[in-house]
């Protein structure tokens, strides 16, 4: 019988949330989550303490820091595009095509980091120093500026 008793145990203990503590110490009923879902429950794998997990215990944003909002496709919405340099060697090889650039805008509207995503690797870092230069007009959300990622697309064409 002490089969039938266990999960009886584990259904009381699954109706009630479990504290971070005992998140933490829990181990895996099956297989099923293998050691990725262990390692994901587990404080030191988390950031640290045993609230990681927790939105209110987050330190890594103020509390009234807004996530960045998504703006699709924002070259037609710079207010500053520069043309990225065709690179030397990619030229000499003929190299073309479109580079696709994620970008993040801060509040006043400066790039403050951008990475290419796709496209011909001598095109990619040409693409990003040019989205860089980008500027774009503040983006406002209920008055308030935010922050904005979206894509800038570079088009090379062979010469």
């Amino acid at each position: 019988m002490p089969e039938k008793t266990a999960p009886t145990t584990e259904t009381v203990a699954a109706s009630s949330p479990p504290t971070a503590e005992q998140n933490a110490n829990r181990k895996p009923a099956s297989k099923e989550g293998g050691e990725d879902a262990q390692k994901a429950e587990t404080p030191s794998e988390s950031g640290g303490d045993a609230k990681a997990g927790d939105a209110s215990a987050s330190t890594s944003k103020k509390p009234d820091e807004r996530a960045p909002i998504s703006g699709g496709m924002l070259n037609g919405k710079a207010i500053s595009l520069p043309q990225p340099e065709y690179p030397a060697l990619a030229e000499q090889q003929k190299a073309s095509g479109t580079v696709l650039v994620q970008v993040l805008v801060d509040e006043t509207g400066s790039v403050i980091r951008a990475r290419a995503t796709t496209g011909h690797p001598l095109l990619l870092s040409a693409a990003e120093a040019a989205a860089r230069q980008a500027k774009f007009a503040p983006t406002n959300l209920m008055g308030e500026p935010v922050k904005v990622t979206g894509i800038l697309s570079y088009n090379f064409v062979a010469r």
